[in-house]
């Protein structure tokens, strides 16, 4: 939150210099008949082009706002998840999640003396999760039609591949609640690596953006002087 706090701060110290600072400078080199020179000019081309770059991506979030509110949140949950699993990088955070959310409420209700198709039926039956709700609705058919529980898994393109592994050897050994929780926090502990991974990548290009924009909000208020001091 801080690198973001400090990149808000200064878009609008940026924002403030060129809708009240850059101007001033024009003016004041009108006035002394100066040309500016090609570092300033080349500063200024450059907050012009940050200005431009925010522009393009708030309205690419806003266009993606009004999809999501226009059309993608009437979709039946299982088509959302659907379309989401056509992002590469978001697909692969979604099965990691759904492979743990699942595995560790499997956990807790076998581990509660449920069967497995007990388990399937209270998540059809709550009306909080409805993609969970329609997965187990699409499960306990594939059941009652004989098919075994990690097949089941294997078909579902919203869970890890090893998870119907997981499922076929815990119920080999009769532990399959057991290895549903070992499972479930294998997953976490990869999430939580993912995450800190990501965010060892982002925060050294977040506080370069940050000195970049303190050099250019720096270079713009002094250049124009010292240019001016230089040529009077």
């Amino acid at each position: 939150r801080y690198p973001l706090f400090l990149i808000a701060l200064l878009l609008i110290i940026l924002f403030v210099i060129q809708a009240v600072v850059t101007p001033q400078f024009s003016y004041m080199y009108e006035a002394v008949d100066l040309n500016a020179s090609f570092f300033l000019t080349f500063v200024m081309f450059t907050i012009q082009g940050i200005k431009t770059f925010f522009f393009i991506l708030f309205s690419f979030l806003l266009l993606l706002f009004f999809y999501y509110w226009v059309s993608f949140r009437k979709k039946p949950p299982l088509e959302k998840q659907k379309l989401l699993m056509k992002i590469p990088i978001v697909s692969k955070g979604l099965r990691l999640f759904h492979s743990y959310y699942f595995s560790l409420q499997m956990s807790n209700l076998l581990k509660g003396g449920l069967s497995v198709f007990e388990c399937f039926t209270l998540f059809q039956e709550q009306h909080f999760l409805h993609f969970y709700r329609e997965e187990a609705n699409l499960f306990i058919e594939k059941l009652k039609k004989g098919e075994s529980l990690e097949i089941i898994f294997a078909e579902s393109p919203f869970f890890e591949q090893e998870l119907s592994s997981v499922v076929q050897h815990g119920q080999a050994v009769g532990q399959l609640s057991k290895e549903l929780y070992m499972y479930s926090r294998f997953v976490l502990e990869r999430m939580e690596q993912k995450i800190m991974r990501i965010i060892s990548y982002i925060q050294p290009v977040v506080f370069l953006m940050i000195g970049v924009f303190v050099l250019i909000i720096y270079l713009s208020i002094l250049l124009p002087m010292y240019q001016m001091m230089g040529q009077v």
